[in-house]
């Protein structure tokens, strides 16, 4: 799955939830997930299976 398509989900479920509201608040929420994804070394280019064993993401 696609970083744009997942910060897209995450967004329309806060957006759903009325804790964004503004465009700016949206653009702000929108560059936060940006950089945690980016954060826990996840990029446009990489894929879940990717990713270290034994991080966040595991549940």
């Amino acid at each position: 799955m696609q970083l744009s398509l997942l910060l897209q989900m995450g967004l329309a479920q806060r957006l759903s939830r009325g804790r964004c509201c503004t465009p700016e608040e949206y653009d702000a929420a929108l560059a936060q997930r940006a950089v945690n994804w980016e954060a826990a070394g996840y990029t446009p280019q990489t894929s879940v299976a990717d990713l270290e064993p034994g991080t966040w993401w595991e549940g």
